[in-house]
């Protein structure tokens, strides 16, 4: 068994504790960067064949793109983790004097805006894999478009968990502008992506079923 695997074993073996982390936002990162990889998997099978030629420029350019979002994901696993530690942190502090409970409160106050931040950057980079698999879905070798469609529901699944994660994270905010914020942000990145997840699907699987001239 390699590394890899064991590595692999160990995460989902503390997710599916009861430890503190990782938790749903880690989880949604490595799906995105799963999504990622999925979606290169089709660029990468068709770079260099003569038949896809007039393609190759932008599909290794998405091959390169794809590359750094996987490594940004795996940032962000490790972030949503950090942010959760900070959180706990500002938790943990003391609140026997009002002094202690006004720096305990503002300190809770930015943990929750750190666990936040982290879902709304994974949200992010999951739809640059949506753009990405539509793009390469519509030039890539159909043999692997399969692989492709499943980039595709693997980024929007990793979107509607940090979704419930930044909803869940800005739930104690006092401030009715910042969530109103924060909620606006969420509206614009989730804007159109389950029709748009819907089309792919829907164009990949007609493909490969035979079902279009």
């Amino acid at each position: 068994m390699s590394d890899d695997s064991i590595d692999l074993r160990s995460f989902l073996d503390h997710l599916a504790s009861n430890a503190p982390t990782p938790g749903g936002g880690a989880a949604s990162a490595y799906v995105g960067a799963l999504g990622a990889a999925s979606v290169a998997k089709v660029a990468a099978v068709t770079v260099g064949k003569p038949k896809f030629a007039a393609h190759e420029a932008d599909l290794r350019a998405h091959l390169d793109h794809l590359a750094s979002l996987r490594a940004r994901f795996l940032a962000l696993a490790a972030e949503d983790a950090a942010a959760f530690a900070t959180f706990m942190q500002a938790y943990r502090l003391s609140k026997a004097t009002d002094d202690e409970r006004a720096a305990r409160a503002a300190r809770l106050q930015e943990g929750m805006r750190q666990a936040a931040a982290v879902p709304l950057r994974i949200m992010a980079a999951s739809r640059e894999v949506l753009d990405a698999a539509e793009a390469i879905a519509a030039t890539g070798n159909p043999n692997a478009l399969g692989d492709c469609g499943a980039g595709a529901a693997m980024a929007v699944a990793a979107m509607r968990v940090s979704l419930l994660n930044v909803t869940a994270n800005i739930a104690g905010l006092v401030d009715g502008a910042e969530v109103a914020g924060y909620r606006a942000q969420l509206h614009e990145l989730m804007d159109g992506v389950v029709e748009r997840e819907q089309r792919l699907l829907e164009a990949i699987r007609r493909r490969l079923a035979g079902e279009d001239a």
